[in-house]
C-alpha cells in the first residue's frame, strides 16, 4: 500500500511511503519512504492524490503550499524578504521544488523508485528535479488517468479575484486540464487558457508588465531553480463565478472543480452492475462548491469536450470530494458535507449502482419542485443554493457567524454594506477566515439574501447574547 501523508508535527514534511498489509492491517514498521517533501505548516494547498498508471508509474499531486490571502485575490508573487510563504514562485514555478506539481516515478520492488522516460526534465539536468512531470499547478487536488490513452487529466483552480484588473490580471477561475506529455501549466504566471497575470511589486504596490506565457521567467529570490521556464500550456476548460460563454455547462456559483474517473466497460467485464455503454469513454467531472456531477465526452482529438451532460441531476450532493469506480463496477462517491471544517452529519460515502431494471412501483412521473425549495423565501432559497451554508448556519457558529448573529449586529440601514460584503467577499470582521465573493448573484438576488438575513433580527440579537464572551 502506498500512502501520501503528513509527518508528525515536529517535522515539516509530507511523505510518500510504501507499507505492507497483513490480514487487512497496516504493518507500521514496514514503511519504506520513497519521497519526503518539505512543507510550510502555516497554510494551504497540499494536493494529496496518488494514482498508478501504466508500467508501475506512480503519479503524485502536490499543491503549491502558498498563502493565498495577501494578494487581493490575484497571483501570490510577493518577493519581499520574510514573505516567501506568499510567493508561489518558490514552489509551483521552481524547478528544484516538488510542490505545485504532479510528479511521476516508477516504483521498484525494493521500495525505491526510478525516473521514467519523458518527464519534464531529463535526469541530470542542472537546477531541476527529475520527478517532475507536470509543473505550474496551484492545487491539483484530484486527478485521473485515462486507462485507454494513458493521458493525465486534472482539475486546478485559481485565486479568488472577483473580476479582472488590468493592473493585476484575470479574475479567479477553475480549470480542467489534460496532458499527453510533460509540460508547464502556467501557475503563478497565468491561469485558465493562458491568461497572464501582471508582475507586481508588493514593496512598492506597483504593477509592471504582464507575464509572457510563451517565455515565462522565474527570477524570484525565493527560487533556486531555472530562470527560463518551458512555455505555458492552457486548460481545455476554464470558468469563473458567472456563466462562462465558451463553457456554459458548469453554470454559476463558487469555483472548486475536481475530476473523477474515465469509464470503460472492459475494466468491469465481470460485474453485474457495470454502467451501460452510454457512459463509455466518459470523464466524470464534479464541482465541490456547486454540488454537481457531470459526464463529459471528448471529441476524436481528445483536445476538447464535444458533449457534457449532468449525472443524477435530481440528486442533492453535499460537496462531493472524491469518487472512483471499484472492481465491483459500482461508483463510490465521498461527500464532505455541507459545513466547512466541521464534523458534518451529512458527510458520507455513497455507492451508486446501475440496475437495468427500474424500481419505480407505479411508473408515474414526479411533478413539482423539490420540497426544500418549494416554500422558502427567495433569500433563504438563495442561501441554500449559493454555497453560503458551507461557512454559516442560521443559529450555530461555524467558520463564520450565524445568520442570527449577523442580524443582531446590523440593521436595514446597513443593507448596502452587507450586500457589498456578499458580492466582494473579504475577511477580518468576524475573524481571519476568508469569505469568497459571490459575483454569480445579481444585485436583486443579493438584496434578497440580505433582506432574509436581517429578517432574523430579533432572534438574532438573542442569539448573539448567548454567544458573548
Amino acid at each position: 500500500m502506498y500512502l501520501f501523508y503528513t509527518a508528525p508535527l515536529e517535522q515539516s514534511l509530507q511523505r510518500i511511503s510504501r507499507f505492507t498489509l497483513e490480514a487487512g492491517k497496516l504493518v507500521a514498521d514496514s514503511e519504506k519512504i520513497l519521497l519526503e517533501i518539505p512543507t510550510d505548516r502555516e497554510c494551504c494547498h497540499s494536493g494529496g492524490s496518488l494514482e498508478f498508471g501504466r508500467d508501475r508509474q506512480l503519479y503524485i499531486g502536490v499543491g503549491d503550499n502558498t498563502h493565498p490571502f495577501k494578494s487581493q485575490g490575484f497571483t501570490p508573487i510577493d518577493e519581499r524578504p520574510g514573505h516567501a510563504l506568499w510567493d508561489a514562485q518558490r514552489s509551483a514555478a521552481n524547478s528544484m521544488d516538488l510542490r505545485g506539481k504532479i510528479l511521476r516515478i516508477t516504483v521498484q520492488d525494493d521500495g525505491g523508485y526510478s525516473i521514467p522516460e519523458g518527464n519534464l526534465f531529463p535526469q541530470g539536468t542542472a537546477q531541476t528535479r527529475p520527478e517532475i512531470y507536470i509543473m505550474g499547478c496551484r492545487n491539483p487536488f484530484r486527478f485521473t488517468l485515462d486507462s485507454a490513452s494513458g493521458d493525465l487529466i486534472w482539475a486546478d483552480l485559481g485565486p479568488d479575484a472577483r473580476k479582472a484588473d488590468p493592473e493585476r490580471g484575470p479574475r479567479g477561475m477553475g480549470e480542467f486540464n489534460r496532458a499527453t506529455e510533460a509540460g508547464f501549466w502556467g501557475w503563478p504566471y497565468s491561469v485558465g487558457n493562458n491568461q497572464p497575470y501582471v508582475d507586481y511589486d508588493f514593496a512598492r504596490s506597483q504593477s509592471g508588465a504582464p507575464f509572457d506565457p510563451q517565455r515565462p521567467r522565474n527570477d524570484s529570490p525565493n527560487s533556486n531553480g531555472l530562470v527560463q521556464l518551458p512555455p505555458s500550456r492552457g486548460a481545455f476548460v476554464w470558468y469563473s463565478y458567472g456563466v462562462q460563454p465558451e463553457f456554459p455547462w458548469p453554470g454559476a456559483g463558487g469555483v472548486n472543480p475536481m475530476v473523477g474517473p474515465v469509464f470503460y466497460r472492459e475494466n468491469f467485464a465481470e460485474s453485474v452492475n457495470t454502467f451501460p455503454a452510454y457512459f463509455e469513454g466518459g470523464l466524470f467531472l464534479y464541482e465541490w462548491a456547486r454540488d454537481w456531477i457531470a459526464v463529459g465526452h471528448f471529441d476524436r482529438t481528445g483536445a476538447r469536450l464535444r458533449r457534457v451532460e449532468p449525472f443524477l441531476p435530481d440528486h442533492q450532493f453535499s460537496h462531493p470530494m472524491d469518487m472512483l469506480f471499484a472492481s465491483d463496477g459500482n461508483l463510490y462517491v465521498l461527500e464532505y458535507g455541507r459545513k466547512w471544517k466541521q464534523r458534518n452529519p451529512d458527510a458520507s460515502l455513497n455507492r451508486i449502482s446501475y440496475h437495468a431494471q427500474g424500481t419505480d412501483a407505479d411508473n408515474e412521473a414526479l411533478i413539482g419542485k423539490p420540497e426544500l425549495e418549494a416554500g422558502l423565501p427567495e433569500g433563504q432559497r438563495l442561501v441554500h443554493t449559493s454555497g453560503c451554508l458551507g461557512c454559516h448556519d442560521e443559529q450555530a457558529l461555524v467558520n463564520g457567524p450565524s445568520f442570527r448573529q449577523v442580524a443582531a449586529r446590523y440593521s436595514a440601514r446597513d443593507s448596502d454594506y452587507l450586500a457589498g460584503k456578499i458580492l466582494e467577499g473579504g475577511a477580518g470582521v468576524w475573524g481571519d477566515t476568508h469569505m469568497p465573493p459571490h459575483p454569480q448573484l445579481t444585485s436583486s438576488e443579493i438584496n434578497a439574501v440580505v433582506d432574509w438575513i436581517l429578517s432574523l433580527g430579533e432572534a438574532g440579537r438573542q442569539g448573539e447574547q448567548g454567544h458573548q464572551r
